[in-house]
């Protein structure tokens, strides 16, 4: 996690910031609605790339998931996030759940790996960031914890999968008819 004032909680961009020694990956990001300055500045901590870096190499890092009211953000918006399309006749009457799962690579060792997960009372804006009082919570897990035979791993690691199973059960209702 990035340095930062103990007294002073992280702001919500602030945790898409990779731990020390690794870099963002690829991560999934689903909520009701975002704005293309949110997603620009966490798809730039997520990377430490800039905007222009992001569009010259043209990777996508993050994938979102919006509730369908939403415009689409397009990858000129903010590079590196590819927004997906949801079918015209979504499972549900709103998507509301403020999830991302991010996952990060070692800068050097291709062996090592962290997971996080974030919840967040907040939409993916910057009017969250800079208007409202939400919440965030998130673990992270990384290759080394799954060593250790702390209980609050093995409930992390069970968050996580949860997470990754409401992420994976969207995209299948969203994007495939049943």
């Amino acid at each position: 996690m990035s340095n930062h004032d103990p007294f002073r909680p992280p702001s919500l961009s602030q945790h898409f910031e990779p731990p020390n020694g690794f870099i963002g990956s690829f991560g999934w990001i689903c909520g009701y609605s975002a704005d293309s300055g949110f997603l620009d500045e966490a798809a730039e901590r997520f990377t430490h790339r800039t905007h222009a870096q992001r569009a010259y190499e043209g990777r996508i890092s993050l994938a979102l998931m919006l509730d369908p009211s939403n415009k689409q953000v397009t990858l000129i918006d903010v590079p590196g996030i590819s927004h997906l399309a949801v079918r015209d006749d979504p499972p549900f009457r709103l998507l509301h759940a403020k999830v991302a799962l991010l996952g990060f690579r070692h800068e050097s060792d291709a062996q090592q790996w962290c997971l996080r997960l974030i919840v967040s009372t907040g939409n993916w804006t910057k009017q969250t960031l800079e208007d409202s009082i939400d919440l965030a919570w998130r673990i992270d897990v990384c290759d080394q914890d799954l060593k250790s035979q702390d209980n609050s791993v093995s409930q992390a690691c069970a968050d996580l999968g949860a997470a990754w199973d409401c992420l994976l059960g969207c995209v299948k209702r969203l994007m495939f008819k049943s």
